[in-house]
Parts: C-alpha cells; sequence; structure tokens
C-alpha cells in the first residue's frame, strides 16, 4: 500500500491510514497472479482541488517502485466510482490501458 501526503510518499503495511493528511491511497497486491503482474484492489484520493496532480504523482511514484519490482502490467480494474475523473488519470499515468478479451490490462510505463 502507498500513501501520497501533503506531497511526501511513502509504503506502508496494509490497514487503516496513520495520522497526517492522506491525499492519495492505493493498495496492489503484487505478484498476483504471476510474477510480472499486480492487482489493483483499492483507490482513494482525497476530494480537494488537486485531485488531478495528486493521482498524477501517485501514478508516477507507484509506476517506478512497480517497474523496480519487475511488475510489467496490473490485472482488474478500479471500482467504477473511483475511476472517474481521478482512477482514470491514475491508470493513464501508470502505463498503457488495454482492454482486451483477456479484461482490462495497464501495461506498466507502455
Amino acid at each position: 500500500m502507498w500513501d501520497l501526503r501533503r506531497w511526501s510518499y511513502e509504503k506502508r503495511p496494509p490497514g487503516e491510514p496513520v495520522a497526517g493528511e492522506v491525499l492519495g491511497t492505493v493498495e496492489i497486491q503484487l505478484q498476483q497472479p504471476s510474477p510480472d503482474t499486480c492487482e489493483l484492489t483499492e483507490f482513494t484520493i482525497t476530494r480537494t482541488g488537486h485531485g488531478q496532480a495528486v493521482s498524477g504523482l501517485l501514478g508516477r511514484r507507484v509506476r517506478q517502485d512497480l517497474q523496480e519490482a519487475g511488475i510489467s502490467r496490473t490485472t482488474g480494474w478500479l471500482p467504477w466510482n473511483d475511476l472517474y475523473p481521478h482512477g482514470r488519470r491514475f491508470l493513464r499515468v501508470l502505463g498503457r490501458i488495454r482492454e482486451g478479451s483477456d479484461g482490462v490490462q495497464v501495461l506498466i510505463g507502455g
């Protein structure tokens, strides 16, 4: 799980956010269902006037960490209520969105 706080970025164990001003959170299960794949399980951007900037910055930081971990694609999809507009921006920054017969994937950095 990654948190973006008033422009600082940190990884933390799963669970409730700790004290502080959290602007965005993403939860990702690594190596699911294969070693080069991750699954998006949660995404939240706090409602502020900077939501697009927060989702973009969070996407860039997470993309870098995933690439360093050898993750090249995602499975799953963010919940529809979180998809517009911030979730879609997060996914576009994370990589290239691909819709195919096997479902929706994001190719990291693609």
